[in-house]
């Protein structure tokens, strides 16, 4: 006696197309799994680079009718940010948590929300760092009042330098100090 055929030409061909779509689902999965890791590692990496930073940024008000110039503080740790001047108007006095993400051309974006303490508004806050140069924006939306938009850039903060005292040469040297930035600014929000 021989064998019978238990498969018919249809149903072989419904087992094959099963265990192609099986294949091709576990690809997938991996691949899925593999670009995952990669957002993680690179938020890792992204947060390591704002961690244990203090950024003093100059502020612009957009449309405003004379210029409203001034100054923000963020100091940044792995998962939180902080800000000087909307801390002390309310907004995020504990800090906020933030997000993290890099642009296709390296540009390390973050972006946070913070809440005012007594329920009056929230302040949106977004920077781009690029190199050692962060520029963004602040849009306050007080719960009464107009919102205001300022833009920002600034400069790393350089780290605190131990005193060093001159050698003494026979040559002459003329030392010159110009005032920086920093001073010529006003300080705090113009408010």
């Amino acid at each position: 006696m021989g064998r019978k055929k238990i498969a018919t030409p249809g149903l072989r061909l419904v087992i094959l197309l099963l265990i192609l779509l099986i294949a091709v689902a576990s690809g997938v999965m991996a691949q899925t799994e593999e670009a995952e890791a990669q957002r993680k590692a690179q938020i890792a990496k992204a947060r390591k680079v704002l961690a244990g930073t203090t950024w003093t940024v100059y502020t612009a008000l957009q449309g405003a009718k004379s210029p409203e110039e001034g100054t923000e503080v963020f100091t940044f740790t792995e998962r939180r940010v902080t800000t000087q001047n909307l801390a002390n108007q309310g907004y995020g006095t504990g800090g906020s948590n933030y997000s993290v993400t890099y642009e296709p051309d390296g540009t390390l974006v973050w972006e946070t929300m913070q809440k005012h303490e007594e329920g009056k508004g929230e302040a949106l806050l977004r920077g781009d760092l690029r190199g050692n140069v962060m520029t963004g924006v602040i849009d306050i939306h007080p719960a009464k009042g107009a919102r205001r938009i300022y833009y920002f850039t600034s400069q790393k903060e350089k780290p605190v330098t131990a005193e060093v005292t001159p050698t003494t040469t026979t040559s002459t040297t003329t030392t010159t100090t110009t005032e920086t930035k920093k001073t010529e600014k006003k300080r705090g929000w113009g408010w």
